[in-house]
């Protein structure tokens, strides 16, 4: 049997620039993979707007993968950019769709003038760490949640300059 190559096309999409057609194949994607239960979906990065998202997308024009870009509110304020919801539908895995999204969705976030950027991953931490992310649990990021701090044992991090001390972020839970 023939190898059949896949070839892809992927986008850098503001968010009020994704049409009709990509926002609901991008929903339909997201919907089928990423499901971790109510409250995940009720409290994640999710309730903070993208700013960008990066968008792989197959031979017939599906959306087959995705990252989000947020920024992240914070206090002290710095320009936070959080990276969340990547997303490679299940026939596209191994084929360097999560790599090159991921990458292309850092770049962005470095064009933006992210200070730092900031994710939450178990089975991409080797993408991660070779794009320059490092471990986030011992670092200056923390929220608040029932007056406890919380650091999440899966964050990761890379920034573009020294950053402050201490670092509360306005949503955490993701």
């Amino acid at each position: 049997m023939p190898t059949v190559q896949t070839r892809y096309r992927y986008l850098v999409v503001d968010e009020d620039g994704l049409g009709t057609d990509l926002r609901r194949g991008l929903a339909v994607l997201l919907a089928a993979i990423l499901d971790d239960g109510e409250r995940y979906r009720g409290r994640a990065w999710r309730t903070l707007r993208p700013t960008f998202r990066v968008v792989a997308l197959d031979a017939q024009g599906e959306a087959i993968g995705q990252a989000s870009g947020s920024w992240v509110p914070t206090r002290p304020p710095i320009r936070l950019l959080g990276l969340g919801d990547v997303a490679v539908a299940p026939a596209h895995r191994r084929r360097n769709v999560a790599r090159t999204v991921c990458g292309l969705a850092v770049n962005e976030a470095w064009r933006l003038h992210a200070v730092a950027i900031l994710l939450k991953t178990k089975p991409l931490r080797t993408v991660f760490a070779d794009l320059g992310f490092e471990a986030a649990t011992d670092g200056p990021f923390f929220h608040v949640e029932n007056g406890a701090r919380i650091v999440h044992p899966d964050w990761m991090a890379a920034s573009a300059s020294a950053l402050p001390a201490s670092i509360e972020l306005e949503e955490g839970d993701f």
